[in-house]
């Protein structure tokens, strides 16, 4: 079965412990943590209420120019970046532009020893395969984790991005496309690709086309079903 990853995206603290100790019942095999969702001075607190399971977090503070809600200046953002990767998260998330924009935090990230998943976002469209080819080459330079999401225009996007997965098979690769159409590419990335996780809500959906964990589990049930019986 696909191993799957629970978003958590809270604008509170006490929000925030209610959905985490919902979110163990649910048992994830990973709990991805929307800081950005959260005001700046709550960020220690949300921390204090993650700490016993950040081992199996995925900490995320997303920009605004890769769809996500942090309000501020970049910088002060980085800072918090650094800040998240010093609790030891199984993996902080970072976008590839803002490892781009400040080359001094892939150093920073190596010297600390921290786990880092590069990621990528395009909310209009996918890219023919020869960009992402290139893209995925350069994420590598900075992470063996690698997230890209785009939205899938047609059928066909969602069904190409799956193909690309033979060309990397070394790497933890996470591609999918977003919206509806996109779906398929969301529950199948970890069985007919190699992906380590794919993503999913507990409620409300978190990014377009992001289906809750029962029904992904459902059909993860199904599909090995299908597979031993054949």
């Amino acid at each position: 079965m696909g191993k799957i990853c629970l978003s958590i995206a809270e604008e509170n603290i006490e929000d925030l412990k209610e959905s985490v100790e919902q979110a163990l019942h649910l048992k994830p095999e990973l709990i991805e943590i929307r800081f950005d969702y959260l005001p700046h001075s709550q960020i220690f607190n949300a921390l204090n209420i993650v700490d016993y399971i950040k081992d199996k977090c995925i900490f995320t503070l997303r920009s605004a120019s890769q769809g996500g809600k942090f309000v501020g200046k970049e910088e002060e953002r980085v800072k918090q970046l650094k800040f998240l990767s010093e609790q030891k998260p199984y993996l902080l998330d970072v976008e590839f532009e803002t490892i781009q924009n400040y080359p001094q935090l892939h150093n920073f990230f190596k010297k600390n020893d921290s786990k880092i998943l590069i990621s990528w976002h395009d909310f209009k469209t996918t890219p023919d395969n020869s960009f992402i080819e290139h893209l995925i080459t350069d994420m590598s330079h900075f992470s063996n984790f690698i997230k890209i999401v785009t939205m899938a225009v047609s059928g066909m996007d969602a069904i190409r991005l799956l193909k690309l997965y033979d060309l990397f098979p070394k790497l933890s690769l996470i591609l999918f496309a977003m919206g509806d159409i996109g779906i398929i590419s969301r529950i199948l990335c970890t069985v007919v690709g190699h992906a380590p996780f794919t993503y999913a809500t507990m409620n409300e959906s978190i990014a377009p086309g992001q289906i809750n964990i029962v029904e992904m589990r459902r059909i993860y049930y199904k599909i090995n079903e299908g597979i031993m019986r054949n």
